[in-house]
């Protein structure tokens, strides 16, 4: 019988030993490439996911079934297989063979089935195993270990802008395992599907990079993490600019001056600075500070440079400039001053304009006139070559002109003289001033008589005419238009006086002539009259009395009174707007000087009198007035207070300081801005225990108004 015509049962014995061989020593090759060149032969007919789903259900087939695919490739291949064959290492890659092709035809039917997890490798070698114990292993679910990898990431950190590039990579502990799919996420937004990729965009700061890998079971990985630094772009430093500030005395000089030269440098970019100087001298240094001096250059033409260099080390151009230096300096000779003109003429009558032109001279060769100086009765009136004056009084003038050269030295003056005569003008002046009474009574009208007269040599222009009541009134009570007046010409002017507001001791009453200068006259002195008179007070008679701040420290009240009964009508020293004194009616003050609104006077302090208070200190003065002491600054020489009737506050003052005159004003009684609380600060100190302040020229009175 032919060998290719054995019986079945011959062949199946032979598949115990071959079996038995293949479980012991062959079995694991023969099934990893069956398996792999199943799945690469149906690679290209099938997609990613029906690979998976294929692998995936190869590695849950039954026993059964696996013995049943593994006989079939066996019968199929003993069909043909001779008696010598069934020992031989052919036998081995036949049924390996016949295994792809079993399992080929199966794949409609596997890829209809349900998709469990995957087992990948230990089932594939499974289909070959026939005993219990290794069967046991092609059931272990645990899965494979997939791991990824962040390799490089270059540049890290980075700068705003450049290219970075990220590489990575997977592994499996699977043998037959392998990498399918990438995944990479910055700031959990997926980035690339890549091993490698180049990102050129991310914003400046600290960005988390994420990266997983999927193997051919589906399994990904745990995601590996990185940092990215992204740092802002420095801009470019720019170089800084020297300056050469001057070169003194000059750039030109006589062998043996000594020369300062000064420069300094700046800079375009913010926060750099300046680090450094460098000046040289014909390409030599000669010094590195801002400004140096320099005694010894030879005569001829010397190049300086300056240049500066910045905090990050860049130097800048250099500024350069240029020094000559000359021979021995031959002795100056002083210039010479002239008197070109004086025009109109050297006599002119007062007010006309006059201008006056001069000129230098000077001997030595190359040097020049460089200041002018004209003197007028010895008081310099200009440093021009010409120039013009119009207020030359009447009387003889000196005119004295003299020129300096450009190495310092004077000339001698030049002298001329300039006669200037009065013109035929008016002169105004009070030749009748009356008052009907002469001694006026408090609120009584008053008649006022003026009589004026041009004692000029020429007819004057209109003109105006005032009489104040009082010098320091507010405005006149009486005024007139003159339209004119000629020479020799006498005028009288008459007026009717409402009354004066208060009583006075002795006022100055006064009458003005032309105020505003509308007549150029040729005495502007003898306008105003002056006479000294009283008024008599009407009854109840109102006395005025005065502060003894004002009295002491030349220092107003705020809303005090002048001694004519007007309100603020005065400035101190300091500035300070008010009045020196306050108006009395039989020992009571009359508010705002109005006798039928009087107050009791509650203390007046004594020139000599003084209070002094420590921080939170109060000082009952009386009448339900208190003062306390809040806080006290001794260093500014400040004390704040607070003001209180009867126990209310009423008045915090932020800050008074040494000096300062605290008033409180109050409206009342129909009266408005009446002073009612007056203390001078006399001296802020330091005490021994606290700091204390010393008060003065206290002045204060009653609520109560009768």
């Amino acid at each position: 019988m032919d060998e290719r015509e054995q019986p079945d049962t011959q062949v199946k014995d032979a598949l115990k030993n071959v079996s038995k061989k293949i479980t012991e020593k062959y079995v694991q090759e023969i099934v990893k490439k069956a398996t792999k060149r199943v799945l690469r032969r149906q690679s290209e007919k099938l997609d990613e996911k029906e690979i998976v789903k294929l692998e995936k259900r190869l590695k849950k087939l039954s026993d059964k079934e696996k013995l049943d695919y593994f006989e079939e490739a066996v019968n199929s291949v003993s069909k043909d297989i001779s008696q010598t064959e069934m020992g031989s290492g052919e036998l081995l890659e036949k049924i390996d063979a016949s295994l792809t092709e079993v399992f080929e035809k199966k794949i409609p039917e596997l890829l209809s089935k349900p998709i469990l997890p995957p087992i990948a490798k230990t089932i594939l070698i499974a289909i070959g195993i026939m005993s219990v114990s290794i069967l046991g292993l092609v059931n272990d679910d645990t899965p494979y270990r997939v791991e990824a990898t962040i390799g490089a990431i270059n540049p890290n950190p980075a700068t705003e802008g450049d290219a970075i590039t990220v590489v990575g990579s997977g592994t499996t502990d699977d043998p037959d395992g392998y990498i399918t799919a990438y995944e990479w996420q910055i700031e959990s937004e997926v980035v690339s599907n890549r091993e490698r990729f180049t990102i050129e965009n991310l914003s400046v700061g600290r960005h988390m990079v994420e990266f997983r890998v999927r193997d051919n079971n589906g399994e990904w990985s745990e995601p590996a993490e990185a940092y990215i630094e992204v740092l802002p772009v420095e801009p470019e430093n720019r170089p800084p600019e020297a300056h050469i500030e001057y070169i003194e005395p000059d750039t030109t000089v006589y062998t043996g001056t000594p020369l300062t030269l000064a420069g300094y440098g700046t800079d375009p970019d913010k926060d750099d600075f300046i680090a450094e100087y460098e000046w040289r001298i014909n390409n030599k240094i000669s010094s590195n500070r801002e400004r140096f001096t320099i005694e010894n250059l030879p005569i001829g033409r010397h190049t300086i440079e300056f240049r500066v260099r910045d905090n990050n080390g860049e130097w800048s151009e250099p500024a350069e400039a240029y020094i000559e230096v000359l021979p021995v300096e031959p002795e100056n000779r002083p210039p010479e001053a002239h008197i070109e003109y004086i025009e109109p003429d050297t006599t002119v009558y007062t007010g006309t304009p006059l201008t006056l032109a001069g000129y230098g001279t000077d001997p030595d060769k190359d040097d020049f006139i460089a200041e002018y100086e004209w003197r007028i009765n010895n008081k310099i009136s200009s440093n021009r070559e010409r120039f013009t004056i119009e207020n030359l009084p009447i009387g003889r003038h000196t005119i004295e002109f003299r020129v300096r050269d450009n190495n310092g030295e004077w000339s001698e003056p030049a002298e001329a003289y300039i006669e200037v005569l009065p013109l035929p003008l008016p002169d105004l002046f009070v030749s009748e001033f009356s008052l009907d009474p002469s001694t006026p009574v408090q609120y009584d009208p008053v008649s006022v008589q003026i009589g004026l007269r041009n004692q000029g040599t020429a007819r004057s222009g209109s003109f105006i005419v005032e009489w104040w009541a009082g010098e320091n009134y507010r405005e006149p009570a009486c005024k007139w238009r003159v339209k004119s007046l000629a020479a020799g010409e006498e005028r009288i002017l008459t007026c009717t006086y409402e009354g004066y507001p208060s009583w006075y001791k002795r006022l100055t009453t006064r009458v003005v002539l032309d105020p505003s200068d509308e007549v150029v006259e040729s005495d502007e002195e003898n306008n105003i009259n002056r006479a000294t008179i009283s008024v008599s007070p009407a009854s109840p008679a109102v006395e005025y009395a005065m502060y003894n701040v004002f009295r002491e420290e030349e220092l107003v009240v705020e809303g005090g009174l002048c001694e004519d009964g007007t309100k603020n009508c005065r400035k101190d020293k300091w500035g300070n707007v008010g009045g020196g004194y306050y108006a009395t009616v039989d020992k009571k003050v009359a508010l705002n000087g109005h006798p039928d609104k009087l107050a009791k006077l509650i203390l007046e302090q004594g020139i000599d009198d003084k209070k002094v208070l420590a921080v939170g200190e109060t000082w009952d003065v009386g009448g339900g007035w208190a003062l306390t002491v809040t806080e006290i600054d001794v260093k500014k020489r400040t004390v704040w207070i607070s003001l209180s009737y009867n126990g209310k506050p009423i008045d915090d003052e932020p800050a008074l300081p040494e000096g300062a005159v605290y008033t409180y004003l109050e409206d009342i009684a129909g009266e408005t801005d009446v002073p009612m609380f007056v203390a001078y600060v006399d001296s802020v100190f330091a005490g021994a225990t606290t700091d204390m302040v010393q008060l003065r020229y206290t002045w204060v009175i009653s609520r109560d108004v009768t």
